[in-house]
């Protein structure tokens, strides 16, 4: 019987944990992307920085951030 009740519990907290994270993943969440030179020439190298920060109780194990740049920039 004790199983019962631990499998139950288990798929309660599961439920509730994940309608918590659909409404609040994305709350004092942010992103951003910026050069950290305002301007580069041919062949001079710079960087990307990619910043997030996460303003809320919950934690976030898993965050996929995707961006677009000018695809004749050359990563290196």
């Amino acid at each position: 019987m004790k199983i019962i009740y631990i499998i139950c519990g288990s798929a309660c907290i599961y439920l509730l944990q994940r309608e918590l994270y659909k409404k609040y993943w994305n709350r004092n969440l942010f992103a951003s992307v910026y050069f950290t030179q305002h301007a580069i020439t041919e062949l001079e190298q710079g960087e990307l920085c990619e910043t997030i920060v996460n303003q809320k109780c919950l934690p976030l194990p898993m965050l996929r951030v995707k961006f677009e740049v000018d695809r004749h920039l050359d990563f290196i």
